[in-house]
């Protein structure tokens, strides 16, 4: 099989570095990864080939594949891989067609994808052959070759191991009888691409990979759970400011119109010392008013009983003068008496 394609190819031959080492396979996915990152330059002068050939020929041919590509994953993959990868993706998908977005992130359809790749049908040689020859890393590169996975990861990890559980109980002779793998869907893309790479060329590797998934979706669920109460302690402050905001706010508030209240309280009482003196004032003014008045009368009666004793004391000299004659002028007299009452009537009124 050709695992090369344009991403090899270069027309102007330079240097490419240490050369491969002899040997006409890889031991393990360690040299491979260390044979790659010794490349520099353009590849070519039958390097790709002969790179790609010595995966080929391993026995872990796929885990070598597998775990070389798993440098994709990683923020800035050597320049070499950026020119194998179509190769060693062939070497680990070996003639098998990898599925479309619609397919892997429908749960239906992904399932039937995974129950088809791995084929579980009964037979003890095919499952020990298909686990013995790593072919479970190709459905695994497929689940986490999607960048945007993050949300339908551990649905898919769950599915991926409930198979792969069965393909593993086949291989063994036992019933293959499906066990749901419990991983939880908040699996985190970022923890989960920092163990698959780790997965090791023994039986052992790939239930140590179930393990650390377990473990890493445990870690996820902690995390958004922890997320989760950061996000409800902030909502919680937040809550808290704006009451305590509203608070402060009415406190301000109440203050504000308690110092108004004093202003106003002190302008009345102000106000009630400005009346009162005005009122004082006024008492006084009529007081010394009644004085006036009453002062007056007392004169007016005063001068009243000064003129009427005048008037008595002449009226009665008259009639004594009267009296006197020979012959009383009785109508004179008798007029001086009706003068004399009148003016005693005329006083009358008077206190």
């Amino acid at each position: 099989m050709n695992h090369l394609s344009s991403d090899l190819t270069n027309s102007t031959p330079v240097p490419i570095g240490p050369p491969l080492s002899d040997g006409a396979h890889f031991k393990d996915s360690g040299a491979a990864r260390k044979a790659m990152l010794a490349l520099k330059g353009p590849l070519v002068g039958g390097v790709p080939e002969r790179f790609l050939a010595k995966v080929s020929n391993s026995p872990a041919a796929r885990h070598i594949a597998f775990s070389l590509l798993s440098e994709g994953w990683k923020p800035n993959p050597a320049p070499a891989w950026m020119l194998l990868r179509t190769g060693l993706k062939d070497i680990l998908a070996q003639g098998r067609e990898f599925p479309s977005r619609e397919v892997m992130t429908q749960p239906e359809t992904r399932r039937k994808w995974l129950s088809a790749e791995f084929g579980i049908t009964g037979r003890i040689e095919d499952s020990a052959r298909y686990n013995a020859g790593f072919g479970y890393l190709w459905p695994l590169y497929v689940i986490f070759s999607f960048p945007d996975n993050e949300g339908w990861l551990g649905s898919a990890l769950e599915e991926f191991m409930t198979e792969l559980e069965a393909s593993l109980e086949v291989g063994a002779g036992k019933s293959g009888k499906p066990k749901k793998a419990r991983l939880g869907t908040s699996l985190s893309r970022t923890i989960a691409l920092e163990i698959a790479p780790h997965i090791q060329s023994n039986p052992l590797s790939i239930k140590a990979l179930r393990t650390h998934l377990r473990v890493a979706a445990k870690a996820s669920e902690l995390g958004v759970a922890f997320t989760s109460s950061q996000e409800l302690a902030s909502r919680q402050n937040q809550v808290l400011e704006r009451l305590f905001s509203e608070e402060k706010a009415k406190v301000v508030q109440a203050e504000q119109e308690v110092a108004k209240a004093k202003q106003a309280l002190a302008e009345a009482k102000v106000e009630i010392a400005h009346l009162t003196a005005q009122l004082t004032a006024v008492n006084q003014q009529k007081d010394m008013q009644q004085g006036i008045s009453e002062m007056r009368l007392k004169d007016a009666l005063v001068q009243q009983r000064a003129d009427l004793r005048f008037q008595l004391r002449n009226g009665l000299e008259n009639i004594r003068l009267y009296t006197d004659r020979s012959e009383a002028a009785k109508d004179r007299v008798l007029k001086l008496c009706d003068e004399l009452i009148s003016k005693l009537d005329g006083t009358t009124n008077l206190p």
